[in-house]
């Protein structure tokens, strides 16, 4: 969970700082609740696209579930205003130049997360490959 804290505190921050909105927290929790749903979604698509074609019809039920689960345990652990102050106590020490690389990792982890099951749908639908 390392990994999305940092990604709340980054954006929370960036709404905060540049952004000047009065609820950083919102737009932290959306992101990280985007980028972890997909990331499962990820995880179960690779594994029933492995298991065979037959089962990729359980996809979207499977990111149905992940919808009901993640959306109340991101809310929780995300949507206060005690949880920035917890990661800013932690993160706003860090080194520019680590900073800078992880924010060049995070990005990247983001993008793809969020852009392979728009492949997989794109593979499945338009090119018939599952």
């Amino acid at each position: 969970m390392k990994i999305f804290d940092y990604l709340f505190y980054r954006v929370a921050r960036f709404y905060e700082d540049r952004r000047r909105m009065p609820e950083p927290e919102r737009f932290g929790f959306y992101v990280v609740f985007i980028v972890l749903g997909t990331s499962l979604l990820d995880v179960a698509i690779l594994v029933l696209a492995l298991l065979g074609s037959q089962y990729t019809e359980y996809v979207k039920p499977i990111s149905i579930l992940l919808t009901v689960i993640l959306l109340p345990l991101c809310s929780i652990r995300y949507y206060s205003k005690d949880r920035l102050k917890r990661v800013k106590a932690i993160w706003d020490r860090e080194d520019p130049s680590a900073g800078r690389r992880r924010r060049i990792y995070l990005s990247i982890y983001a993008i793809v997360a969020v852009v392979l099951p728009f492949v997989f749908t794109f593979l499945k639908h338009d090119l018939h490959w599952m």
